[in-house]
């Protein structure tokens, strides 16, 4: 356990074991809309590779 006014008043380093991170980024996509054309326009905006 760590006490929260260490959290507060310290740097905290975190090392994690996997090399890439997660994110959640949320969505809205209504009725009608193309969900795939989105979710393609979404995969070549956030890709790692060069576009």
């Amino acid at each position: 356990m760590i006490p929260n006014s260490d959290l507060y008043t310290s740097p905290v380093i975190v090392h994690t074991a996997f090399p890439h991170r997660r994110e959640q980024i949320d969505m809205q996509i209504v009725y009608g809309d193309d969900y795939e054309a989105a979710a393609n326009l979404f995969r070549k905006r956030y890709s790692r590779s060069p576009a």
